[in-house]
């Protein structure tokens, strides 16, 4: 069945993997500040701050990085499926007037496959352009770390545009269009107004599957030392057209969000391992 499917992409030309040699474990801290959404449409912008410790494992078929997990399933020149985990944030319902006395909405952690269909990998003058296409099928969590709930299905398409090695390769660009849809229970999650949360102002509302948004996020890394990123990420997401655009819990038809990181790596293996590159 794969074979068929990388026949299919014949069209496309052949794009070669490309294979590195890097740490096999990396450790450091990084430091973020973000505004971002309460919840998906929600006019209130959640600050957060926070400081956390990361590490980066590699092998032929596991990769522990970007704050997931990617199991290589399958991979060849014109197809690359992983299995990887995913999560979003939490949201404090008390910091949302539409929401109030609601529930709030815990941690959500996505796990499913992705397809990663390279369409460009080129360099010229020591500048390396790739242009990807990324389809991910993920089955999402929600927990407060006392409980777990199923909230099913979401599909995440995205096609991504690198450009890597300005200023003697410290210097990075990267902008990505995308589209989200989701399962009726995760929708529920978001829009659903139950019986026992009806006022006066929020009636009973039933989510329904479908489309959420669409948006383009742009970012730019600096790498002022090996050791040290730098990240500034700017996102732009549109729900015009979102299936429950009608629940009394959906506000803005746009919504932006920004974040500013910082990376330090203190700590590489001596062992390396060849790998896909990233």
């Amino acid at each position: 069945m794969l074979e068929s499917i990388d026949e299919s992409l014949e069209e496309i030309g052949e794009v070669p993997v490309v294979f590195e040699s890097l740490p096999r474990l990396e450790i450091g801290v990084a430091a973020a500040a973000l505004q971002v959404p309460a919840y998906p449409s929600s006019s209130v912008v959640s600050d957060r701050q926070f400081i956390v410790p990361w590490f980066i494992y590699r092998s032929d078929k596991v990769q522990v990085k970007d704050g997931g997990v990617e199991l290589i399933a399958y991979q060849s020149d014109r197809l690359i499926i992983d299995l990887g985990i995913g999560g979003s944030l939490n949201a404090d319902t008390s910091e949302t007037p539409l929401r109030e006395g609601m529930p709030d909405i815990d941690f959500l952690f996505e796990v499913g496959p992705r397809f990663n269909v390279p369409f460009l990998d080129s360099t010229k003058n020591n500048i390396r352009s790739r242009l990807n296409w990324f389809t991910s099928l993920r089955f999402a969590v929600s927990t407060d770390f006392r409980r777990l709930d199923f909230r099913g299905p979401l599909l995440n398409t995205e096609v991504e545009y690198r450009l890597e090695g300005f200023s003697n390769n410290k210097l990075s660009f990267n902008t990505s269009v995308f589209a989200n849809w989701l399962g009726d229970d995760l929708m529920d999650y978001f829009f659903a107004v139950d019986d026992e949360f009806v006022t006066a102002t929020r009636p009973a509302f039933d989510a329904n599957a479908g489309f959420l948004n669409a948006g383009v996020s742009l970012g730019v890394s600096y790498r002022p030392t090996p050791a040290l990123t730098t990240f500034l990420g700017l996102g732009y997401t549109s729900y015009k057209g979102s299936e429950n655009d009608d629940s009394p819990l959906f506000e803005d038809d746009i919504n932006t969000s920004i974040i500013l990181a910082a990376s330090w790596r203190f700590f590489e293996s001596e062992r390396r391992v060849t790998v896909r590159d990233e």
